[in-house]
């Protein structure tokens, strides 16, 4: 048996998207599947994860617009489809917030990022 996939419609936003395997372990409409997600499903659900649980900026508290990390989501897709691993997840995550975003403490020890790394590589299956 492959690995299974597990996705979570949730509507309770004006647009229904797709939500990370972990977010759907903790609700009741998780649908289970042996397929990988579609690249729309990915795309939404490391959207979704991006504007949840990384925040680095903290602007989702805030009633800022949910696309605020939207310009970086393809990246990420890329990431994850072309095979990275946690390292080079976390690496990437750190880039932005230090080189795009100006944040400081560019640490060398970049464990802030492991959760939210782990839970993309979920998305794709690893």
């Amino acid at each position: 048996m492959g690995v299974g996939f597990e996705f979570n419609v949730n509507s309770s936003g004006p647009v229904n998207q797709v939500v990370s395997r972990q977010h759907a372990t903790q609700t009741s409409n998780a649908i289970v599947t042996e397929r990988p997600p579609t690249a729309a499903e990915l795309t939404s659900m490391v959207r979704v994860a991006l504007w949840q649980d990384w925040d680095p900026i903290g602007v989702n508290d805030l009633g800022c617009p949910d696309d605020e990390y939207d310009s970086y989501v393809g990246r990420v897709c890329s990431l994850l489809l072309s095979g990275a691993d946690i390292h080079k997840i976390r690496q990437h995550l750190s880039h932005i917030e230090t080189g795009n975003m100006g944040l400081s403490c560019p640490c060398p020890d970049l464990s802030h990022l492991d959760d939210i790394a782990t839970q993309l590589l979920a998305m794709v299956g690893r």
